[in-house]
């Protein structure tokens, strides 16, 4: 099983990927200004990515917003209390601290796997940004959400599937635990505590 960019060109001069795995195909487009020149080179995900994509997909987003029932988390009760606790906790902060983490122990592990970062954020980006939008952008219209709503999950997502694809030479981390609140059916909102201690504040 593997997903393969075809990578084309519209008549606009956007790139084009075309994402296959099993039954199911996305097109993503990104404009020109992404690209200085024609990419010419092949991506394929590893198994592990492929996966979790897969439950990603499958997973029904948000049906479990405000329930209590998990452990380990602060659940809260309402969206506005998720953008204040997202708002209180620096969310999009931490998240950024966590996704250095990521490029750290790349860094330490692969110097060659590091130079070609950008390149495989790009890629994977064209998979997962269309997978983010196809599950959030309704809810973020619905809900009045802030347009951050949206671009911070596409982060979180992105930063997933980085580790996973990180998964030979570093050890999984906060992303990839991180992302299995959207397929329990909750929405991650903040981190309560100094990390690596505390836990999670959950929709």
């Amino acid at each position: 099983m593997s997903i393969v960019f075809d990578r084309g060109r519209f008549p606009d001069g956007s790139a084009r990927r075309v994402v296959s795995s099993g039954r199911n195909r996305v097109i993503a487009e990104y404009h020109s200004w992404r690209f200085t020149r024609p990419v010419r080179s092949e991506f394929v995900m590893n198994n592990s990515s492929l996966e979790f994509l897969s439950r990603l997909d499958a997973a029904d987003w948000f049906s479990r917003i405000g329930d209590n029932d998990v452990e380990g988390a602060h659940v809260v009760s309402t969206w506005r209390e998720l953008v204040r606790i997202s708002k209180k906790t620096r969310w999009e902060d931490f998240l950024m601290e966590r996704s250095n983490d990521v490029r750290r122990q790349l860094s330490a592990a692969s110097k060659e796997r590091y130079f070609k970062w950008n390149q495989v954020i790009v890629d994977i980006n064209s998979t997962t940004d269309p997978l983010v939008s196809s599950k959030v952008s309704q809810v973020k219209l619905d809900n009045n959400l802030p347009e951050m709503f949206e671009a911070t999950i596409r982060w979180e997502i992105m930063f997933a599937c980085m580790e996973y694809e990180c998964l030979d030479i570093c050890p999984t981390g906060f992303f990839v635990r991180n992302a299995e609140w959207y397929i329990q059916g909750h929405c991650p909102c903040g981190w309560l505590g100094e990390f690596p201690q505390g836990g999670w504040a959950v929709y």
